[in-house]
């Protein structure tokens, strides 16, 4: 018997393996009829005015998508593709219980070649009342300006949309947004942005679900260039009788702004002023830069900082008081007329000066650079008031002195 299985076993095997070959090809040649499975295929609504003409919206229950089986020849049936279908659901078929049959059609140029079946033949539908709404339209960047640029403003037209949806439907409508793309972009410009309603999770909600007046909108974007730029915080007016602004420090130092290029080559510094009127205390201030701008540079200057706001901290301090020594030779007689000679006499023996700190510590008699003005004198006794010329930023309280005028070598004479 193993003998019978084992002789001319080459041969055996070469015969299995032609007759498995020959099988294949005559399965191939012969293309044999086959049936495939579509699955999902989304079934399009047609004459939907049926319901909306007479004020009511629908929802659909069941029946949006749709699966098929297709028969026909292997090499047909294997070239087809769920894009290669068309189900349509005939509001116009629409039963009493809200039933639209739905049909199938093959697109391919083999339709006549095949047959389709379909698994679940109708779309369930529910009828609401229809309700209209306007909404604003929020536009949403999406990607990156090229670095060195800024969005300063978004505009559609028109800004209002009409949707028209199921009162069910609608509560679930929060916003209609429009999305444009501003990846690298450094200069102005209009896009025409498709318009999508969003639910209160931000999900898209189906646009059969909610009609719109119009599927999209044109959008402009409008881009500047940026350049950073020095802050420098000044004050006005003046603090209480007595003190002083030591110093002011602030934060940051410098902000990013955008504005046209023709104007912001000559913005180099915002200079914002900081009020210490009657002050005798620090002050704490926030202040917006974004106010300073467009007051001194107009309205299409714009802060690109995260935040546009200055804090700023002004130290006021008391003025601090010293008495110098003072002798006549500390006051120098200006303008005296040729031919007099100035006997400076009821000097007090001090002068008091008020200042800062810094300003008063080392400052001496000598640095006041006092005088007295005798523009105009003639022979005679004056009285004078005393001033001074110093960079120091003090208050002087001195008495006024008496001044006699008399000719030179006058008293000789009389001698």
């Amino acid at each position: 018997m193993k003998e019978r299985l084992t002789h001319n076993l080459g041969l055996k095997i070469l015969s299995i393996v032609l007759a498995a070959f020959t099988w294949f090809l005559i399965m191939n040649v012969a293309d044999p009829v086959v049936t495939s499975t579509f699955s999902n295929i989304p079934v399009q609504i047609e004459h939907e005015e049926v319901l909306t003409n007479r004020g009511y919206q629908y929802t659909i229950e069941s029946g949006d998508k749709v699966d098929i089986k297709v028969k026909g020849k292997r090499s047909i049936v294997d070239s087809l593709t769920e894009n290669d279908f068309k189900a349509t659901a005939d509001f116009n078929s629409l039963t009493a219980l809200f039933m639209a049959s739905i049909t199938v059609e093959c697109t391919s140029e083999h339709a006549s070649e095949v047959v389709i079946s379909i698994r679940n033949e109708t779309m369930a539908v529910k009828l609401e009342d229809q309700e209209i709404k306007s909404f604003n339209v929020r536009i949403i960047l999406n990607g990156e300006l090229k670095p060195g640029y800024y969005c300063y403003d978004t505009s559609c037209s028109p800004q209002l949309i009409t949707a028209t949806a199921s009162v069910t439907q609608m509560q679930s409508v929060k916003e209609l947004v429009a999305v444009v793309d501003v990846s690298d972009a450094s200069s102005t410009f209009t896009a025409d942005c498709e318009l999508m309603a969003l639910d209160f999770q931000g999900n898209e909600i189906d646009a059969q679900k909610v009609s719109l007046s119009q599927s999209s909108v044109p959008v402009t974007v409008g881009i500047y260039p940026t350049k950073a730029v020095d802050i420098k915080i000044t004050t006005t007016e003046e603090p209480a009788a007595g003190y002083y602004v030591e110093k002011i420090e602030y934060a940051p130092q410098s902000i990013v702004i955008a504005a046209a290029e023709s104007a912001i080559k000559n913005i180099t510094e915002i200079e914002i002023p900081c009020s210490v009127a009657g002050a005798n205390s620090n002050i704490e201030v926030r202040l917006d830069a974004e106010d300073y701008l467009h007051e001194h540079y107009g309205v299409d200057c714009f802060i690109a900082d995260a935040s546009s706001y200055i804090s700023a901290v002004v130290t006021i301090s008391p003025m601090v008081e010293k008495v110098l020594e003072l002798s006549e030779n500390s006051i120098l007689p200006m303008n005296l007329a040729e031919g007099l000679e100035c006997v400076i006499y009821s000097v007090g023996s001090t002068v008091t000066v008020k200042g800062p700190a810094a300003d008063i510590e080392k400052l001496t008699v000598e640095d006041l650079h006092l005088y007295i003005d005798l523009a105009g004198c003639i022979s005679g006794t004056y009285s004078r008031q005393v001033k001074a010329r110093t960079d120091a930023k003090v208050e002087i309280k001195v008495s006024d002195v008496m001044v006699r005028l008399s000719e030179q070598g006058a008293d000789q004479n009389q001698d």
